[in-house]
């Protein structure tokens, strides 16, 4: 395939006053002839629009009438985009230097890596890790790797289960062999999907600690937790297990995914989003039983592999009130 370019960085927006032109001044020392930057702005009613088509005419501008979600935006901007990578970047991000140029290295450094994540930081506590890849666990839980942590200063590689798409590189054309962000995740693990499916094609996702970025958080749909996010969670991690595992996979790990639930909607309980979170759990499972295009394999060496990864993420990430939860919610 020939491509006219050799990276083009892919910021979804909506509403993104706030934030977008920080992001987008960060980005004008790196764009050249080899780079492009596509903006998919998912209907926006503040000045998104009128801002970037004054001051960064160059950039290539994709209005959509409404919210169509993150999974939609990208994909409309990885379409459209005829580079050999693709960089996707939150709209809440400041790249920092070297930041593309380090992501490019490591993700040309072997053919088979799909995928690169970024060293996040806290904005307001650049010494400390947001995010640095992603996990996944036995219990339906996303992990945000190294979260609150310091920052790594050294040169750090390292395998993870998906990159986070806030700040990563993408060979493009391995989408059309496992296929794009799926669409039915409106927002939230829907790169823990791109990069499961990643995986069970026999590509590597990789983290680059030397690739930064500054990142706020929660910069088009809030902080903390929303009716929303909790609704849309508990709604993706069904499908996420349900797609990507295969039968005997699926029915091994049910017993933890159900108590992952039950973990998570006690935790709910106590914050207020009981509901919302049964409610997504509920869509979720309706989704998956009318699902009638899942090519269900029954059996797969690569799926036991992957099982025991979700596991052992699950034993590093169950802490002394997990364990005190577990032990009521089996015992009472």
């Amino acid at each position: 395939m020939s491509y006219s370019r050799e990276i083009s960085i892919i910021i979804p927006t909506y509403n993104g006053m706030k934030h977008l032109p920080k992001c987008l001044k960060a980005l004008s020392n790196v764009c050249d002839n080899q780079t492009s930057v596509v903006i998919v702005d998912n209907g926006s009613t503040d000045e998104t629009v009128s801002y970037i088509s004054a001051n960064y005419p160059a950039y290539d501008l994709i209005c959509l009438e409404s919210n169509y979600g993150f999974s939609k935006a990208v994909n409309i901007g990885i379409e459209h985009s005829n580079a050999e990578f693709v960089i996707l970047l939150n709209n809440d991000t400041e790249i920092q230097d070297g930041f593309v140029s380090e992501l490019l290295k490591c993700i040309k450094s072997d053919s088979q890596i799909f995928s690169v994540s970024a060293q996040m930081l806290q904005m307001g506590k650049p010494e400390y890790i947001d995010d640095a890849g992603d996990d996944l666990c036995a219990l339906g839980w996303g992990i945000q790797r190294y979260r609150g942590e310091k920052i790594h200063n050294d040169r750090r590689v390292e395998n993870i289960f998906s990159a986070c798409a806030g700040a990563a590189i993408y060979r493009k054309h391995v989408f059309n062999e496992i296929g794009y962000f799926d669409e039915s995740f409106f927002a939230y693990l829907e790169d823990v999907d791109l990069g499961y499916r990643a995986i069970l094609h026999g590509y590597r996702n990789l983290y680059c600690s030397s690739a930064k970025v500054l990142h706020y958080g929660s910069g088009t749909t809030g902080s903390g937790l929303s009716d929303f996010k909790v609704k849309q969670t508990g709604k993706n991690t069904i499908l996420l297990f349900w797609k990507n595992m295969s039968i005997v996979q699926f029915v091994l790990n049910f017993p933890l995914l159900v108590l992952g639930i039950m973990i998570r909607a006690k935790i709910y309980l106590n914050k207020g989003f009981f509901r919302s979170y049964i409610d997504g759990v509920l869509k979720g499972c309706s989704i998956a039983l009318k699902c009638n295009d899942k090519k269900h394999v029954f059996f797969t060496r690569k799926s036991i592999y992957i099982q025991w990864w979700l596991v052992t993420n699950a034993y590093k990430n169950i802490n002394a009130r997990m364990l005190r939860m577990i032990r009521n919610i089996i015992w009472k």
